[in-house]
C-alpha cells in the first residue's frame, strides 16, 4: 500500500467517521427534543 492511498483511506475513514457522528448527534438531539 502505498503513502497516497493510506493518505486517502484516512481522509475517508475520518470523513466517514464524522459522518456518522453528525448522524448520531442529530438522531439524540431530535430524541431530546422530543422527550421535552
Amino acid at each position: 500500500m502505498t503513502n497516497k492511498t493510506k493518505k486517502i483511506i484516512k481522509i475517508f475513514y475520518k470523513n466517514y467517521r464524522c459522518v456518522v457522528c453528525i448522524f448520531i448527534d442529530f438522531y439524540y438531539f431530535g430524541f431530546v427534543e422530543s422527550e421535552l
